[in-house]
């Protein structure tokens, strides 16, 4: 299965694979801000987070969530390489596709390269779960591999949440694996990874 993670094309030009694989939360507040003034100059609905009229409540929502992914992931039986996971979602995403601005690029990884003890699913975006009255709970690659033959549950477990976060996502809790990911620049979505998030956010 793939795993694809959305950013900025021009991010390409300034920063390395190392660079564009950490997460905000992983630097110092001062340094968050940096990074989030940078992030907010380009256009885009999902970076408007980083807007500075928005960015405050966004990253103390996002540590909260990260310290529950974290034990979590604990819980069932993860071994996790950092505390801050790097995020991708199952298939591909027709709306971050274009949410993230013009030229959008995507970096992909395949489920089967990498260690079942490092990676975590939430069935929708684990922010969005966390903060909402979906159920909080993640799951492992092979369970995750389990539920996509039962979308009615998949949906069901969804329903109470944004449209924009009916995806499954993943994370990536050791970034080892990011050097052998493929980049990809003004691609088409892939008809047999569509479904995944297609048929969820359907109304």
């Amino acid at each position: 299965m793939i795993l694809t993670h959305y950013f900025p094309s021009d991010l390409l030009q300034i920063s390395n694979l190392d660079e564009l694989s950490k997460s905000i939360t992983k630097y110092s507040p001062e340094k968050q801000k940096k990074i989030a003034e940078q992030l907010s100059n380009y256009s885009g609905r999902a970076l408007r987070r980083f807007d500075p009229d928005q960015f405050e409540n966004y990253i103390k929502r996002r540590n909260q969530t990260e310290k529950w992914l974290y034990n979590a992931f604990l819980e069932i039986g993860g071994y996790p390489v950092s505390q801050h996971p790097f995020y991708c979602v199952l298939g591909e995403n027709k709306y971050l596709y274009h949410d993230f601005g013009e030229n959008t690029v995507a970096l992909q990884l395949d489920t089967a390269e990498i260690s079942e003890y490092h990676l975590s699913f939430t069935l929708g975006d684990s922010v969005g779960i966390y903060f909402s009255s979906a159920s909080k709970r993640i799951y492992t690659l092979k369970q995750i591999s389990s539920l996509l033959a039962d979308t009615t549950y998949i949906k069901k477990q969804m329903q109470h949440l944004n449209r924009y976060h009916q995806y499954i996502e993943a994370q990536l809790w050791s970034t080892k694996y990011i050097p052998n990911a493929k980049i990809i620049k003004n691609y088409p979505l892939l008809i047999h990874y569509i479904f995944i998030s297609y048929i969820f956010q359907q109304n």
